[in-house]
């Protein structure tokens, strides 16, 4: 009888210790979000990641809106964001016991880096000169713990860097979670469709398989939400496994559709509590089914040949200037201007092979509000490269008479309106390419994101 009550405290004791030790254990879900208001300044200065520096002087600005609506208007480049933070003592315990936090924020517009009280973090993008966008994309920043205050105050900054047309962090909040190692649950979904396209009379079917790679059970549910091209919903349903370690499902299951046309597909997946990224893909049912009503005024090809006659009646009066220092490699790199619409100058940066013969041509159109740059001689060495500048844009963007807001610019009329010149514009870049004996007037290609994703729909509707 001893030895059993020996035995009994003995246990009680582990599981007293046990009971202590989970209940002592922070919570993992748990977050922390500063206000929107932080210290802004333009330009670029690394020391500005200091948290010694004096930020006094900076400007407030909100985070969640662009810095042009908050009184820098037209400004493209750097500016830093700054904030100092104490985390909440709860917080503070989180981030302690699991060794570091994550700072994520929805957008910055257009590359960005992170800086926690003076260390770089990471960044997303790239700065020049070797630029490129990372609009659109969240962020996501994770700090050791080494570099965090959990008893004093932290600085934040972040160096944002903005190419052209808005600029700015442009995210709800920029929020705080504490380091902790997501579940890890292998998400493969697609449709029953060749190249992801069902055609008439085949059955609507998706194919879904999860697995769990890791040791230990999960209790896994995938929500599945499909919507129309313009993102109205279709249809859902819910699956659920639990899934010993290694071990995995899978679904093959009728998807409701609403008819020809294109679709998204997101699956939403939680494991043992946990949201994980989600699993997002298109397909479509029946393209060539798809009819869109007929909603242009009557008048819109009368309109579009006459303004087409008014561009041809202004002569294009071509120049081109070698840019010696651009023109070491294979091609020959010169800046080109020329009359438009209106009597308009628009050009832009157009790189020749230095080798004879005709070429191929690969026109690029920015998009809003971009700043110009310059093909590389040495790359594409086979190809002309026209990136072309349009009225206002570009080249032409300093001091331009529409004030940056090209969009709204002559909205009043159809007549005044600025696209009406900026898509002539693009007809005249075309009409100089071939007028160019160097070019191969039948091997043209045009490209472009944003606004510059437009032009070429409009000249491949427009040229015979």
């Amino acid at each position: 009888m001893k030895k059993t009550i020996v035995f009994i405290s003995k246990t009680g004791l582990v599981a007293g210790i046990l009971a202590a030790t989970i209940c002592c254990k922070p919570t993992a879900h748990i977050s922390f979000s500063p206000d929107t208001q932080w210290k802004f300044r333009t330009g670029n200065d690394l020391a500005w990641a200091d948290p010694q520096t004096d930020d006094s002087l900076w400007d407030a600005l909100s985070i969640t809106t662009c810095w042009e609506e908050q009184g820098y208007p037209g400004y493209d480049g750097y500016a830093w964001y700054r904030k100092e933070i104490t985390l909440p003592e709860d917080f503070a315990r989180s981030v302690t016991y699991y060794k570091g936090l994550e700072v994520r924020y929805e957008n910055a517009d257009d590359a960005d880096a992170l800086y926690f009280n003076g260390r770089y973090i990471g960044r997303t993008g790239d700065f020049p000169p070797n630029y490129k966008s990372a609009y659109g994309l969240e962020r996501s920043y994770v700090v050791p713990l080494a570099y965090i205050h959990t008893d004093a105050p932290n600085t934040i900054a972040i160096k944002v860097y903005d190419d052209g047309g808005e600029g700015g962090l442009l995210t709800p909040s920029v929020t705080l979670w504490p380091v902790t190692p997501a579940p890890v649950i292998e998400t493969q979904a697609h449709v029953l469709a060749e190249d992801g396209v069902f055609l008439e009379n085949e059955l609507h079917r998706m194919h879904l398989t999860i697995r769990n790679p890791e040791d230990g059970k999960r209790k896994v549910r995938v929500h599945m939400s499909v919507s129309t091209d313009d993102h109205k919903p279709v249809s859902q349903k819910t699956y659920k496994a639990n899934l010993r370690p290694g071990a995995g499902m899978t679904w093959e299951d009728h998807i409701q559709l609403q008819g020809p046309g294109f679709y998204r597909c997101s699956l939403f997946v939680t494991a043992s509590g946990y949201d994980l990224e989600p699993v997002a893909f298109n397909f479509g049912s029946e393209p060539e089914q798809i009819t869109s009503i007929p909603d242009a005024p009557e008048d819109m090809d009368t309109f579009w040949a006459e303004t087409r006659a008014l561009l041809d009646a202004v002569p294009m009066k071509p120049t081109l200037k070698l840019l010696p220092e651009h023109s070491r490699g294979p091609r020959n790199v010169y800046l080109v201007q020329m009359q438009s619409f209106g009597h308009e100058t628009i050009g832009g940066y157009y790189a020749v092979p230095k080798k004879r013969g005709k070429h191929p041509v690969i026109m690029t159109f920015m998009g809003y509000g971009s700043n110009p740059w310059i093909p590389k001689s040495e790359e594409d060495p086979d190809f002309i490269t026209f990136v072309v500048s349009v009225r206002g844009q570009g080249i032409y963007k300093a001091g331009n008479r529409y004030r940056n807001q090209w969009f709204i610019s002559g909205l009043e009329s159809k007549e005044t309106y600025y696209y009406r010149g900026a898509y002539m514009d693009l007809v005249r870049a075309l009409d100089f390419v071939c007028s160019r004996a160097e070019a191969d007037a039948n091997r043209i290609c045009a490209q472009g994101a944003s606004q510059g994703g437009a032009p070429p729909c409009h000249r491949a509707h427009t040229t015979p």
